[in-house]
């Protein structure tokens, strides 16, 4: 284990010393392996090699990254038992795969405050109940920044696991996705602890309307990126005096199933007039989105300092004889000077039965996972010369990418 081979080398006119032992790399090369090793793997190879490595492993500012899988057939299972017990203060990252190694896990040790340099939790398939539990001693966790969770057998209501949530007192990134369909209650008006959360990073995969939205935001007064998958509308109104003013939001991605443009365009303009990055998906047909003059209109006065646009709408093809040309209504509002110098392009994308519009930063959509493998898209941007929408001749330009 601690022999090495390595060629001398001559830099300059100057040979440098081979190094032939492990025990010959510096510190630095160790607290590397700590960034992409697994830390109990870590600990396996380096902790009975000699005792400049037993104390490497126990009094330098060495830390552990774990990656907990199924260990209770293993005959190391004993040998983790220790590790864990010896080292859960210098562990800064868990990962847990499922719930079998979550549950082994606990067996071993209860995440709480003796993991005093935890700062990272990934929960994978979860179940809802449990995590629930878990909530209880993530909040005596002294330098815990971020969580993610992907539960499962998710009860319809939601308001308690969010308030919990925003009870993490040093938490910055949340992310929580939930793979179903359903739809969830999240009264957040039955709490009546109304603490602002620390949060800055947001993330939610799962449907929820708007009016629920806005209840959680009003205890994310930081948000700095906030993206929302499955925007739903259930309600007839959005309560504007509702809506807290986030002056700190720069990044926003909004997925929306279910929502006119009138109440997106409300959120919007009350909700953050510091955007620089919007990406906006909507996942059914809805023709008032499709009005490019408007979202000129819109970010031209309510976005000022908007950098990066992403727009995407996706629409059913049910004409054998459809056509695309440039001189359609929808494509000319796309295709003002207005778009062409901020870099930003329409395009027509064609995957199977559906139509796709793209409207994004030149180039943007061969690197994009909007685009599959083999889409036929169309671009059409602006002809300063003659003042007029102009289409690619990139025309039937194939996407070649990894995404199906």
């Amino acid at each position: 284990m601690n022999q090495m081979i390595c060629s001398s080398l001559n830099v300059n006119g100057i040979e440098k010393e081979s190094i032939t032992s492990i025990e010959q790399l510096p510190n630095e090369i160790f607290y590397e392996f700590s960034h992409y090793l697994d830390g109990y793997d870590l600990y396996y190879a380096f902790s009975n090699l000699n005792i400049r490595f037993e104390n490497l492993l126990k009094h330098s500012s060495l830390f552990f990254k774990i990656k907990y899988l199924h260990k209770s057939n293993s005959p190391s299972y004993d040998n983790y038992k220790e590790f864990i017990h010896k080292y859960k203060h210098k562990i800064v990252s868990l990962y847990f795969s499922d719930h079998l190694p979550l549950y082994q896990f606990i067996q071993l040790s209860t995440i709480d405050l003796s993991f005093t340099n935890l700062q990272s939790i990934i929960f994978h398939e979860i179940l809802m109940s449990k995590f629930t539990v878990l909530l209880f001693y993530l909040k005596s966790l002294p330098c815990l920044f971020s969580l993610t969770v992907y539960p499962y057998c998710v009860d319809n209501d939601l308001a308690d696991i969010y308030h919990m949530i925003f009870q993490l007192k040093f938490l910055k990134y949340f992310q929580m996705k939930i793979d179903n369909d359903e739809t969830f209650n999240i009264d957040m008006s039955i709490i009546n602890n109304k603490e602002f959360s620390t949060i800055k990073y947001f993330i939610i995969y799962h449907s929820i309307s708007l009016d629920e939205l806005i209840d959680l935001l009003f205890y994310t007064p930081q948000l700095i990126h906030l993206s929302c998958f499955g925007i739903i509308d259930r309600y007839d109104d959005i309560k504007p005096k509702k809506i807290i003013k986030l002056n700190n939001l720069q990044h926003l991605t909004i997925s929306i199933y279910h929502l006119n443009f009138d109440k997106f365009e409300n959120f919007i303009v009350k909700l953050s007039s510091q955007l620089i990055m919007l990406s906006v998906k909507i996942n059914r047909p809805n023709k008032s989105y499709l009005n490019g003059a408007r979202w000129e209109h819109f970010i031209s006065q309510h976005m000022l300092y908007l950098k990066k646009f992403i727009f995407y709408h996706i629409d059913v093809i049910d004409d054998d004889d459809f056509k695309i040309t440039p001189v359609d209504e929808l494509i000319s509002n796309f295709t003002s000077s207005f778009w062409s110098m901020k870099n930003w392009f329409l395009y027509i994308i064609i995957h199977d039965n559906e139509l796709r519009y793209l409207v994004c930063p030149y180039n943007h959509s061969g690197n994009s996972s909007l685009t599959t493998r083999q889409d036929t898209i169309t671009t059409f941007g602006f002809d300063d010369k003659n003042n007029a929408p102009a289409q690619s001749p990139s025309e039937s330009l194939l996407i070649d990418s990894d995404n199906s």
